[in-house]
């Protein structure tokens, strides 16, 4: 593991240099490490990092480079405040995003056009066939790319980004009938490139982003360019925008399980709820800005649903909540930009009704997604370019003043 900081980002953490921080009550694989930011090398370039249950592991899905790259799941130990590579499962799909089912057995992640189910515990320790299934829920490729579960793991929900759907499946029934397609119940239809499938707190709800909105009326927003210099024609297209599902229609007929759909902002592409669930907040990449709306508004108001907004840095792509959900953290990605300069995560203050950047943590080049460990004390965040997993004590962050954004 390298360690690093970055002081001209304004980080006033003179002390997180000041030695090894005490082993915290929750045993050897949460101990906080020696500094408050350290880096893991990694094989390849991480999309998700998940951390097991008791934090003592994490799972990274890697993608490889060139023709004869190797894709897989890296397996990262923690101890004793440091954290190690011990071993890449290998596959031949390129893998995105991943989600644990809520007892922490089985590992699932995007893998092309379907779903890989893997074994959590043989994987980690090491067994030769830890990969137990796999489904396809497009025929298009590349297109799962994040994966949410029910509470009680009876439902899976994928969002299928080239396809432009969510696939709604009946995990329960794949575990049964050996991961065959036939547990799939149907699919959602959403607007152009789907990615986040967050569920509300009672399951009552799925939150989902399209980074570009299907045809709606003439009144629909179309005031967004492309977000890469080198591609387009400087068109303006559709704003994207966050859809509500009905969870309990979407396991008997996905086709019409919408409840709502709202315009979002340019490229929308995460989305993360409050604690209590009354709020969304999405990440608005082609905006720089990270969006907040009412979730009861969304279904009622919806005109009015988006009730602040705030500006970070370049594209943000990841975002999660720390704090007990006081702040938020988003990764500026900058990914669309040439040049090499290493990016930052900006940390907003969202209690109140006028969200503001208090501070930056430092990241290296395109930070993309972010986990937060069960015992909420430790920020996990992939720097995909950098082929580098950040490992963030949110104990440290907390005790000290960032002071400018």
């Amino acid at each position: 593991m390298r360690t690093a900081l970055q002081p001209f980002l304004l980080l006033a953490v003179l002390a997180f240099n000041s030695g090894p921080a005490a082993p915290n009550s929750l045993g050897d694989c949460n101990q906080s490490a020696e500094r408050a930011v350290t880096y893991v090398s990694l094989p390849g370039r991480p999309f998700e990092p998940l951390p097991s249950l008791d934090g003592c592991w994490i799972f990274i899905s890697i993608l490889g480079e060139g023709p004869h790259a190797e894709n897989g799941i890296a397996v990262v130990h923690r101890h004793k405040g440091k954290a190690k590579v011990e071993r890449v499962l290998k596959t031949k799909e390129h893998l995105s995003g991943m989600t644990l089912t809520h007892d922490g057995r089985l590992l699932i992640a995007g893998s092309g056009n379907g779903v890989l189910f893997v074994d959590s515990d043989r994987l980690i320790a090491g067994e030769k066939s830890p990969i137990v299934g796999k489904m396809a829920t497009s025929s298009q490729k590349p297109s799962a790319s994040y994966l949410s579960t029910t509470s009680d793991d009876q439902f899976l929900f994928v969002s299928n980004e080239s396809a432009d759907t969510i696939s709604v499946i009946n995990l329960a029934l794949a575990k049964q009938n050996g991961y065959s397609s036939q547990a799939i119940v149907g699919n959602i239809a959403t607007g152009r490139a789907p990615i986040a499938v967050t569920l509300s707190p009672d399951d009552r709800y799925l939150y989902t982003t399209s980074e570009v909105a299907a045809k709606q009326g003439s009144s629909w927003p179309s005031n967004c360019g492309p977000e890469q210099a080198t591609t387009g024609n400087g068109k303006l297209h559709s704003q994207g925008m966050v859809m509500v599902v009905d969870v309990n229609r979407a396991k008997a007929d996905p086709a019409n399980s919408a409840a709502a759909k709202v315009p979002a902002g340019c490229s929308p592409v995460r989305l993360v709820l409050s604690v209590q669930g009354d709020k969304a907040y999405v990440t608005a990449r082609g905006d720089d800005a990270l969006l907040v709306f009412d979730t009861a508004k969304l279904l009622t108001d919806p005109a009015h649903s988006r009730v602040s907004s705030v500006t970070v840095g370049r594209s943000p792509v990841g975002v999660a909540l720390i704090e007990n959900g006081r702040k938020a953290v988003v990764a500026n990605s900058n990914r669309f930009s040439r040049d090499k300069q290493k990016q930052t995560l900006s940390v907003i203050d969202i209690i109140g009704d006028k969200p503001m950047v208090s501070g930056n943590i430092p990241a290296e080049l395109f930070p993309r997604e972010m986990r937060i460990t069960a015992d909420k004390l430790t920020l996990l965040v992939t720097n995909f370019a950098s082929k580098t997993l950040e490992v963030i004590d949110l104990g440290s962050i907390e005790h000290t003043k960032l002071t400018g954004p």
